[in-house]
């Protein structure tokens, strides 16, 4: 099996954040969080069944798998999706929308 970066057992919307916001896939299960927080990045979430086939890919491979495009343009996007920045101004706009 080759080494990859991803805690599949744990798919809090923090934890998925974080890893997103410095270009990790990841790989989760389906949960109403998770898929949230997938789709802003383009990805999506997996059976049960999928994970075992997906965690014996490279980052690369999971990216094409999960995301359907490659490491680099799945890193970029999700560095801006979840950047800092980005982050801000969405709580920001929350918070004066109540």
């Amino acid at each position: 099996m080759r080494w990859c970066s991803v805690l599949v057992s744990i798919t809090t919307p923090l934890i998925l954040c974080e890893a997103l916001s410095i270009g990790v896939p990841v790989i989760a299960t389906h949960s109403d969080a998770a898929r949230e927080v997938l789709q802003k990045s383009g990805g999506k979430t997996v059976s049960e069944e999928e994970v075992l086939q997906l965690v014996q890919l490279s980052k690369p491979e999971i990216a094409q798998a999960i995301l359907g495009t490659t490491l680099a343009e799945f890193s970029q996007r999700s560095r801006a999706a979840y950047s800092g920045q980005q982050m801000l101004e969405e709580y920001v706009n929350f918070y004066q929308n109540l």
